[in-house]
C-alpha cells in the first residue's frame, strides 16, 4: 500500500476519474492523429497538423492529467480540501469544449472567430481552476516545498494561456509587433518549462519518495531547481519579447538546462535513499522519462553552438519537442498512472472491506504482463521515431507512430479495464 495517498479530505472519485479518463482519451486521439498525418508532423513546427497535435497533447492529455492529480494531491500536500468540486466540474466542461474547438481550428488552419472562441473558453476554464486553487490555498495552515512549486506553476499557467489567446487573436487580426514565431517560442517555454516543468518537479518530490519509500534525502537541489527554472523562464521570455533573443538565449537556456539537470540530480538522490530496493514498472517508466529529460537538456544547450549548416536536414525543433513531450512528460505520466489509478480504485472500492473479506492487492488490479509489453513497445517506438526524425525517413516515422499507437491502446485498455471493477 502507498500510505497517505488518499485521505478524508480527498475529492470525490468521480471528479478525479473524469479528468484522468478524458486525458487518456486525448492521448489515444493524439496517437491516431500522428499516424494519420505522419508526413506533416515531421515537417516545420508551425504547421496546421502539428499545432493541432501539440495543443491536444498539452491541453488534453497533459493538462487534464495535471488538474486531476492536483485535485487529488492537494489534500495530501497541504492538508486542505478542494474548495469547490462544482467549480472543478465547470472548469472541466469549459476546458473540453474549448479544447475541441481549438484543436479543430488548428487542424483545418482556420484563423478567426472559431480559434479565438476555443482559446477564450480555455482561458476561462483556467481562470476557474486558479480561483478554485487560490481559495483552497488560502485555507492551508502550513506550506511545503511541493506546495511552493505548485503555486509558482500556477503563475506561469496564467501567463501562458493569456499569451496563447493573444497569439490566436494576432493570427486573425495582427496587432502584436515583432516576430510571431519568436513569441510562439515564449509561449511554449512558459508552458512546458514554467508550468508543466514546475508541476512535475514539485509533484515528483512527493510521489517518488512515496512510491520508493525514500527517506533522509536532501532537498537543497530542489531549491536550486526552483530558482533556476523560474529565473530562466522569466528572463528568456522578457528578452524574447524585447527582441533580444540572441543575447537572452545564451544566458537563459543554459540556466534552464542547469535547473533541470539539478532536478535530475535531486531525483537520483531520492532513488538512492529508497528502502524499496526493487524497481517496479512505474519507476522504470520514470527512469526512462528522466533520461529523456537529460537528452533534451543536452540538445537545447548544443543547439546554441551548432549552426544550421552543420545540422543539415535534422529537424531540431520537432526532435527536441518530441523527446521532451513524449519521451519525458508522457512516459513519466504513464508510469505514475500505473501507481495512482489502481490505488484510487482500491481505496474507494476495497479499503472499507479490509478485514471483512478477501480484497485484491494493488498489483492484481491490472494486467502486469500487458503493462510490461506496453512499456517496451512505447520505449522502442520512441527510439524508432527519434532515429527517423534524425535521418528524415518519413516511412520509418510512420512505423514508429504506428507502434506507439499500439502501445497507447494497450495502456488505455489496461488502465480503463481497472474501472470495470
Amino acid at each position: 500500500m502507498v500510505p497517505g495517498f488518499a485521505t478524508k479530505l480527498s475529492p470525490s472519485f468521480r471528479l478525479v476519474s473524469t479528468y484522468f479518463i478524458s486525458a487518456i482519451i486525448s492521448l489515444i486521439a493524439v496517437s491516431i492523429m500522428m499516424v494519420v498525418s505522419y508526413e506533416e508532423v515531421s515537417g516545420h513546427h508551425f504547421s496546421p497538423k502539428l499545432l493541432a497535435i501539440t495543443h491536444l497533447t498539452i491541453l488534453g492529455w497533459i493538462a487534464l492529467t495535471i488538474f486531476g492529480a492536483i485535485f487529488q494531491l492537494i489534500s495530501i500536500i497541504l492538508k486542505v480540501k478542494v474548495h469547490s468540486e462544482k467549480l472543478a466540474f465547470a472548469q472541466y466542461g469549459f476546458h473540453v469544449a474549448g479544447l475541441i474547438i481549438l484543436v479543430y481550428s488548428f487542424w483545418v488552419f482556420s484563423f478567426g472567430k472559431l480559434m479565438i472562441t476555443g482559446g477564450a473558453l480555455i482561458v476561462f476554464s483556467i481562470f476557474l481552476f486558479l480561483i478554485n486553487i487560490m481559495i483552497t490555498l488560502s485555507k492551508r495552515k502550513k506550506n511545503n516545498l511541493t506546495g511552493i512549486f505548485l503555486m509558482a506553476s500556477n503563475i506561469h499557467l496564467f501567463f501562458v494561456v493569456i499569451l496563447g489567446l493573444l497569439l490566436a487573436i494576432n493570427l486573425a487580426f495582427p496587432f502584436i509587433p515583432g516576430d510571431h514565431l519568436s513569441l510562439l517560442t515564449v509561449h511554449a517555454h512558459i508552458g512546458i518549462a514554467g508550468w508543466i516543468g514546475l508541476v512535475i518537479a514539485g509533484v515528483s518530490l512527493k510521489l517518488i519518495p512515496m512510491f520508493t519509500l525514500s527517506h533522509g534525502f536532501s532537498v537543497k537541489p530542489a531549491w536550486g531547481v526552483f530558482v533556476l527554472v523560474n529565473s530562466g523562464v522569466v528572463g528568456f521570455s522578457i528578452f524574447r519579447i524585447l527582441g533580444l533573443g540572441t543575447v537572452g538565449d545564451y544566458i537563459f537556456i543554459p540556466m534552464l538546462a542547469l535547473g533541470f539537470l539539478l532536478f535530475f540530480y535531486q531525483i537520483m538522490l531520492i532513488i538512492k535513499k529508497r528502502m524499496k530496493k526493487n524497481i517496479d514498472l512505474g519507476i522504470k517508466f520514470s527512469l526512462f522519462a528522466y533520461t529523456s529529460l537529460l537528452i533534451t537538456v543536452l540538445i537545447a544547450v548544443a543547439s546554441l553552438f551548432i549552426n544550421n549548416e552543420t545540422l543539415g536536414k535534422i529537424n531540431l525543433p520537432v526532435l527536441y519537442g518530441f523527446i521532451l513531450i513524449f519521451g519525458f512528460i508522457t512516459q513519466l505520466i504513464l508510469g505514475q498512472m500505473y501507481k495512482i489509478i489502481p490505488f484510487l480504485i482500491w481505496f474507494h472500492y476495497y479499503s472499507a472491506q479490509v478485514g471483512l473479506k478477501e480484497v485484491p492487492l494493488l498489483k492484481d488490479l491490472y494486467n502486469r504482463n500487458l503493462s510490461k509489453t506496453q512499456y517496451y513497445i512505447t520505449n522502442f517506438s520512441i527510439l524508432v521515431i527519434v532515429v527517423a526524425i534524425l535521418f528524415n525517413f518519413p516511412v520509418v516515422v510512420l512505423t514508429g507512430f504506428s507502434l506507439y499507437l499500439v502501445g497507447i491502446l494497450l495502456f488505455s485498455y489496461n488502465i480503463l479495464s481497472i474501472y470495470k471493477r
